[in-house]
């Protein structure tokens, strides 16, 4: 499969309010370069509020059918197909009835707002990312919404963080055509902390103290050699990429600062529908790197085995 042809259907959920349309510039920027389609939609609530951020709820299927007609024909143009989908009756799981048409519409990727951190720690950790995850393959892209600045509607550098697991390298593979399609390189990084994986090697093993350092060098040397196949792979696609190590800490305040020292954009994180994952980071990761970071996040839903080409 091209990088092009990755992206053909472009899933937006919108509840109406401005801050939601944040992630139309970008949606409609992917599907202009991939050559593909933007798909608008709103799912009615089983007991909406009377107003979202300050604004008038779409409250019943005419008045959401009103307004995406008239966000689908303020977007059209250039070539973009838009089109538009109220999902009734209305649903009590909000993120069940958005996870069930990424199904339905056989979409490539949802590209959502993030409203604010409480909000997307629900999505990320037990509600919409999950239910995507437990139903297909469909990577989210999250859009940070902040009132008086313009919303993002390209990237420049995109963060991939590994960590060795084989069904970890979709989000790798995911993350290297969305850069490629929009022109982006790709940082690749991991978390190594040499003197916590010897000790718990010592304790397994019962080896001698002297040991500890041979150990650490060779998790090292791992890492080291596991990053540079993977940039080595991407490079020979033609997707600039650069690889770093973060020794030892904190794997969340380790990842959060280098984003921030190398002005990375987006964040690509592989998530799991399912609780628990034996991989280096947990569950608790995601979550506490979208609370440090106000920079986009890609979230691919990981698979038992997996290859990213």
């Amino acid at each position: 499969m091209s990088e092009n042809n990755r992206f053909q259907k472009i899933l937006v959920p919108l509840d109406g309010s401005r801050l939601a349309e944040c992630a139309l510039p970008l949606a409609a920027a992917i599907a202009r370069r991939a050559g593909g389609a933007v798909m608008l939609l709103h799912v009615l609530e089983a007991s909406p509020p009377d107003a979202v951020h300050g604004q008038r709820h779409l409250r019943t299927a005419a008045e959401a059918a009103e307004y995406l007609q008239a966000v689908a024909q303020a977007h059209r143009g250039g070539g973009l197909e838009v089109e538009w989908h109220v999902h009734e009756p209305p649903q009590s799981d909000t993120a069940a009835g958005l996870g069930g048409h990424a199904e339905e519409f056989v979409s490539d990727l949802v590209v959502m707002c993030m409203h604010g951190r409480a909000r997307l720690r629900d999505w990320l950790v037990g509600n919409l990312a999950q239910q995507l995850a437990r139903r297909q393959r469909t990577p989210i892209l999250l859009v940070p919404a902040r009132k008086g600045q313009p919303p993002p509607a390209t990237i420049r550098r995109c963060l991939a963080p590994l960590d060795g697991e084989p069904g970890h390298l979709r989000g790798l593979g995911v993350a290297a055509a969305f850069a490629s399609l929009m022109s982006a390189d790709v940082l690749l990084a991991t978390v190594v902390n040499p003197r916590h994986r010897a000790r718990k090697a010592l304790a397994a093993n019962a080896l001698l103290p002297g040991t500890m350092q041979s150990i650490a060098e060779f998790r090292q040397e791992q890492a080291v050699a596991f990053l540079q196949e993977q940039a080595s792979a991407l490079a020979a696609r033609g997707v600039p990429t650069a690889a770093v190590m973060i020794i030892g800490g904190d794997p969340a305040h380790g990842l959060a600062r280098l984003a921030r020292q190398r002005h990375a954009d987006l964040v690509a994180l592989t998530t799991h529908g399912r609780s628990g994952t034996n991989a280096f980071w947990s569950r608790s990761l995601p979550p506490r790197l979208l609370s440090r970071l106000s920079t986009m996040f890609l979230l691919v839903p990981a698979e038992e085995q997996s290859e990213y080409v």
